[in-house]
């Protein structure tokens, strides 16, 4: 499908930290043309209108395209369960997202509704144990610290456990 970028709105869990990162990708489909398509499902209360699944990039880098009108997309039949799986897939198929990023994606799953911690980690296809080490260092730094730190994309796990010990124990003095 051919659609029309702003009918489609993005009501997921956030699962980057840098959401402006998207010129060189409007630059490269002005060039070359959009190659992969988004997918959305339908909007379940407005007509003509439609949720994305995945794509966010792509979508953003075609609403700030002074040149390109439409994006591709695939239209799915998607509850919101199955579309959030959908989304999960495909981002854990990306090797770009940073550890905390990922981190932070489990935390909001897990306070958004979308299980508990066996039932992410199953999707996301890690260890019971990575999602609780992960979360712990959510609870431990704070979501409004990760944030503005961001991706710290050569920073792993070890790193961020030290960090999150540090907050606590300066939280203890």
């Amino acid at each position: 499908w051919e659609l029309d970028p702003h009918k489609i709105s993005d009501e997921r869990i956030a699962d980057r930290l840098d959401r402006t990162d998207v010129d060189d990708l409007r630059a490269s489909i002005e060039a070359t043309g959009q190659t992969v398509p988004i997918l959305v499902r339908r909007h379940p209360s407005k007509a003509d209108h439609f949720l994305l699944v995945y794509g966010r990039r792509r979508l953003e880098a075609v609403r700030r395209s002074d040149t390109v009108q439409t994006i591709k997309a695939l239209v799915a039949n998607l509850d919101s369960d199955h579309a959030i799986e959908a989304q999960i897939s495909e981002n854990m198929a990306r090797r770009d997202l940073s550890y905390i990023e990922k981190a932070l994606f489990a935390h909001e799953l897990i306070e958004g509704g979308f299980g508990n911690q066996t039932r992410v980690a199953e999707v996301l296809t890690v260890t019971k144990s990575s999602i609780s080490m992960a979360l712990g260092i959510i609870a431990g730094i704070g979501t409004d610290l990760v944030r503005a730190i961001g991706p710290a994309h050569p920073i792993g796990r070890p790193r961020w456990d030290a960090l999150a010990q540090a907050v606590e124990a300066s939280h203890h003095s």
